[in-house]
């Protein structure tokens, strides 16, 4: 709402680093505010800088991406192998020494992430995930695993659960542990 407010009185939102904002100029000084949609949080800034100057320290000093999720559970064996961010994706991957399988927690712009579905021969069902409607994909072909995908209307987020093991119960169980990290500090040894 904010937002909207702004626009009225000072012209165009554009995009700042992926998310909705506006610049403007008031009594003197620059002025930047934005709403951080993966937090849920509205930010203003200002400054006596010229805007592109407040833009620019701003792009340098933040970083805003979807949420990072860590499961609750896995089946035993798994640690964190990889971690990937980059803007309109955070990525987490498990692996198994063992097994040698992988499990894999993207979450994602809905529309900019690719997915891999299984499709041709497999099997799907729609499911609830702590009442987030969310589809299963499983079966040999084209790859052998499971792919679950939540889509969050309201983030306009979409968080897929990917592994090459043919079980849609254990990845079911697996997004019914997802909590929010907000620091992925607690990734690192």
């Amino acid at each position: 709402k904010t937002l909207e407010k702004l626009e009225k009185k000072h012209g165009q939102i554009s995009i700042f680093m992926g998310q909705l904002a506006i610049t403007y100029e008031e009594n003197g000084l620059s002025k930047l505010s934005w709403y951080d949609k993966y937090s849920g949080i509205s930010y203003w800034a200002e400054s006596n800088m010229s805007q592109d100057a407040l833009i620019s320290v701003f792009k340098e000093s933040i970083e805003m991406h979807p949420p990072i999720y860590e499961p609750t559970w896995l089946p035993e064996g798994y640690v964190v192998d990889d971690i990937y961010i980059d803007g309109g994706i955070c990525s987490v991957s498990y692996y198994n020494e063992t097994t040698k399988d992988i499990i894999v927690i993207d979450c994602g712009d809905l529309g900019t992430e690719e997915r891999i579905f299984v499709d041709g021969v497999g099997l799907s069902k729609d499911v609830l995930v702590n009442n987030i409607p969310a589809t299963v994909y499983w079966g040999e072909q084209p790859y052998p695993g499971t792919v679950l995908v939540m889509i969050d209307e309201s983030m306009n987020m979409v968080t897929t659960v990917y592994t090459g093991i043919i079980d849609p119960d254990l990845v079911v169980k697996i997004a019914e542990g997802l909590t929010r990290v907000d620091a992925f500090s607690r990734f690192l040894p």
